[in-house]
């Protein structure tokens, strides 16, 4: 007969055993749930990192990278971008006061030493730039473009100290020379430096005419002057000009179906940081509303994507942005440059006072331009802050899809600059129109890339 004491240890040794049984069974049903999700969706960008440019004898090898690779992104708050909205404004304004003017020499000086993309993005330099395209001497003309194409009247002039800049006193419906100042505005509060510098200037037409030296001049000069003066002067943006452009078109991703685009998930990140890069670049033209593809594109010589002719950007309106006709394609394939979601996020219309959004920042940016009238209102702010939370809507979805560590792309920039130029040249797919032309043959043989029959113009 068993004893009381037995009994109870007994009874105790069956309790043990079936914690340990009940333990066992919920780990296993642990790991089984993270066998399903790991099976559906691989960690693309963390645990199975792709393959990645590297420097090397012929500049075009990919080697391995086995453990997660990440670039260094500082925090990111909407008090960086209110600052970039007043601060280049409040240099300027130094540059302009005799008593504090000797900072323009300085700056000059130091932005010298800098590319000019290295100058787009840094506030002193950019307002040292838009110094000399607003109170520049003008020294000689360039060239008249006429009214041929698209070019509307536009000259070319070189200012004081060889400075080369772009002006537009004409506008149209069709072409609004204002859209050129406020996507210029919109690049410099994010920082981005994907647009030139632009800022507005009222040029008398004698200061124009006096400069004519061919017959040919003063013909465009009369037609430009009957169709585009304002009294006795010309008005319209002054635009910096970038050297040493080439130009690309960028990633295709419109008019397919939707599972075209998810099926790209696994090729176009391949490439991560020229991915990234592209990102980011069409995340501008969804601001700006442009809906073109590979018309104006280029890359500097420094391999950072340039946008250039943004007249025709339809800023008040909005495209949806998973209509798979257009080039925002991300709700499908689903890939964003890290740092652009953080901004986004950060100027979110949803969280923050409106004061803090990007149509208020981008509202106060313009505010300083003092020559073309009436670029801000409350509808361009409305438009800018609905296609942020678009934006963020659509990409919040692809990370509920499939992990954040899937869908936004942090990794550090290990291509050369040669070698991103000659990426991105011999992934285009170049056509004989108009902004949409290959290098010519001289830059080819500078990048030493030869075309090929894919990318060879149609």
């Amino acid at each position: 007969m068993m004893k009381k004491k037995d009994r109870v240890t007994t009874g105790r040794q069956g309790g043990v055993n079936k914690s340990y049984a009940l333990a066992f069974i919920v780990v296993f049903a642990f790991c089984l749930i993270l066998f399903y999700q790991s099976s559906a969706e691989p960690d693309i960008l963390s645990r199975n990192p792709p393959a990645h440019p590297v420097q090397n004898g012929n500049n075009n090898g990919y080697d391995r990278v086995d453990e997660k690779f990440e670039a260094e992104l500082p925090p990111i708050s909407a008090e960086d971008f209110t600052v970039r909205a007043n601060k280049r404004h409040e240099i300027l304004a130094e540059f302009v006061d005799p008593s504090t003017s000797y900072k323009l020499h300085a700056a000059n000086q130091r932005c010298s030493l800098l590319n000019q993309h290295q100058q787009l993005v840094d506030p002193e330099c950019n307002a040292a730039w838009l110094h000399k395209l607003k109170f520049g001497e003008l020294s000689s003309i360039k060239q008249m473009w006429g009214f041929e194409d698209t070019h509307m009247g536009a000259i070319t002039f070189i200012l004081e100290g060889g400075v080369k800049s772009m002006f537009k006193p004409c506008t149209t419906k069709g072409e609004e020379t204002g859209n050129e100042v406020i996507a210029s505005h919109i690049d410099h509060v994010l920082g981005w430096g994907q647009v030139a510098p632009i800022t507005g200037r009222r040029i008398r037409v004698s200061d124009v005419e006096r400069l004519l030296t061919t017959a040919a001049e003063r013909s465009d000069f009369e037609k430009t002057k009957a169709m585009c003066a304002h009294g006795e002067f010309f008005e319209g943006p002054m635009m910096g000009w970038m050297d040493g452009l080439v130009p690309v078109r960028t990633l295709r991703k419109y008019k397919d179906t939707v599972e075209e685009f998810t099926a790209m998930r696994s090729t176009v990140i391949k490439d991560p940081y020229p991915l990234q890069m592209q990102t980011q670049y069409h995340a501008f033209y969804w601001l700006v509303n442009i809906l073109r593809h590979g018309k104006d594109e280029f890359v500097l010589r420094s391999g950072d994507l340039l946008a250039l002719d943004l007249d025709r950007s339809k800023i008040l309106s909005t495209t949806a942005i998973d209509d798979v006709k257009y080039n925002y394609s991300w709700c499908s394939t689903c890939y964003m440059s890290k740092k652009v979601y953080l901004s986004f996020k950060a100027l979110s219309p949803t969280t923050n006072f409106f004061d803090e959004t990007l149509g208020a920042l981008v509202g106060q940016s313009l505010s300083y331009e003092d020559v073309i009238p009436g670029l801000w209102n409350m509808d361009l702010s409305v438009a800018l802050n609905f296609r942020v939370s678009e934006f963020l809507r659509c990409i919040d979805n692809c990370i509920r899809r499939y992990g954040e560590d899937n869908v936004l792309i942090n990794v550090p920039r290990v291509m050369t600059d040669i070698e991103l130029v000659r990426y991105y040249v011999s992934h285009s797919v170049y056509k004989n129109q108009n902004g949409q032309r290959a290098p010519s043959q001289a830059i080819l043989d500078e990048i030493g890339v030869t075309l090929t029959k894919a990318n060879r113009p149609k």
